[in-house]
């Protein structure tokens, strides 16, 4: 059965439960005391009066994105968590997605990263030290400076971003940045230093949502390194919130319990990538897992047709390869995002798609 992820309603989900706790800017941390370094204070972020298209043209919502009707899909029986394999083969590729671009963006020097919110995506340019929120539908909301860039980093309940702040002195802690609201983008909370000898060359995709915080997904798997923080310093939990880790040989498991076993056929010679959690994201049914199975070249030095396996919680999956060029940008409950990078007479464009 092929599974197909849908993006969520704008609604709050009835999941996100706030938890106040009445202090003075004091968060409880298990084994600890995190306190909110600072309030900050200034002016509401400009809000765009006329909402501005993202710099190159950007297609209007596309009517049809919407999926089929329940009634319309055939019905199979449900499989346990982890009855049987996915496999892939280059020797016979899936077919392929089709894409709507929604968004395309002209970064000065391409070091962008992407992370999707309830109603949209954000998009850090980690040069300009800048943050900028989208519509579901490719349309600017807001833009503003960041106090710090975080990387790693990901988006948490209400729209609050967590990362690591950038090495000092062979040192990092985990900071949150409300992406909405007074202070916009200035630094809400922050951790106590992190281990070092664990965190301090920390992989992108480390982090991972969990229940009460943010979690680590690859080292440490499960390790609480920040609760979460509402847009109003109030701590809440993301009770349907789960995490994905996958091994070497493509064993991918859910932190609520499901398991996928990946078959993986590449072209002979090809490279066998590792337990990279850039591959895997969480998704709205389950989870995604991007790869390819073709050998790397100049353009695509890490493998040509790529491929990517939507994972639904009950254990089942489908393969489908992406167009030239596209491979996974983010994910989270609330999506998933792809990119596709070109450059054009020295001008690069970054493409922005939701997995549909």
């Amino acid at each position: 059965m092929e599974v197909r992820s849908t993006p969520s309603p704008r609604a709050d989900p009835p999941y996100v439960r706030r938890r106040i706790v009445v202090g003075l800017g004091v968060v409880l941390v298990a084994g600890g005391v995190t306190t909110a370094v600072r309030s900050l204070l200034g002016e509401e972020p400009k809000l765009a009066s006329e909402r501005t298209p993202a710099e190159s043209s950007i297609p209007e919502p596309a009517t049809s994105t919407a999926g089929p009707s329940p009634a319309a899909e055939p019905t199979t029986p449900a499989s346990p968590p982890g009855s049987g394999s996915l496999r892939v083969s280059y020797r016979e590729t899936p077919p392929a997605i089709e894409t709507v671009v929604v968004a395309s963006i002209r970064p000065a020097d391409g070091a962008f990263e992407f992370g999707v919110l309830r109603d949209g995506f954000v998009v850090l340019d980690v040069t300009a030290s800048t943050a900028t929120v989208y519509d579901r539908s490719g349309i600017v909301v807001r833009s503003f400076v960041l106090d710090v860039v975080p990387s790693p980093f990901v988006v948490g309940p209400d729209d609050v971003l967590y990362g690591m702040t950038p090495p000092v002195a062979g040192r990092r802690s985990t900071v949150a940045i409300p992406l909405a609201g007074l202070g916009a983008g200035g630094v809400a909370a922050q951790t106590p230093v992190l281990d070092s000898d664990t965190y301090l060359d920390a992989p992108d995709g480390i982090l991972g949502v969990g229940v009460e915080g943010i979690v680590d997904r690859s080292r440490a798997v499960g390790t609480l390194l920040m609760p979460y923080l509402a847009l109003d310093g109030d701590p809440v939990t993301f009770d349907d919130a789960t995490y994905v880790t996958s091994d070497a040989v493509g064993t991918v498991r859910d932190s609520s319990g499901p398991t996928w076993e990946l078959e993986i056929e590449r072209v002979p010679g090809a490279a066998t990538p590792g337990a990279d959690p850039l591959m895997l994201m969480p998704a709205p049914k389950g989870a995604v897992y991007a790869t390819t199975l073709g050998a790397p070249t100049d353009e695509s030095p890490g493998g040509t047709d790529p491929v990517i396996a939507q994972l639904a919680l009950d254990g089942t999956g489908a393969w489908s390869s992406l167009p030239a060029g596209w491979r996974l940008a983010a994910g989270s409950k609330f999506g998933t995002l792809i990119r596709r990078d070109t450059t054009v007479d020295s001008i690069m464009t970054v493409d922005v798609a939701w997995l549909p």
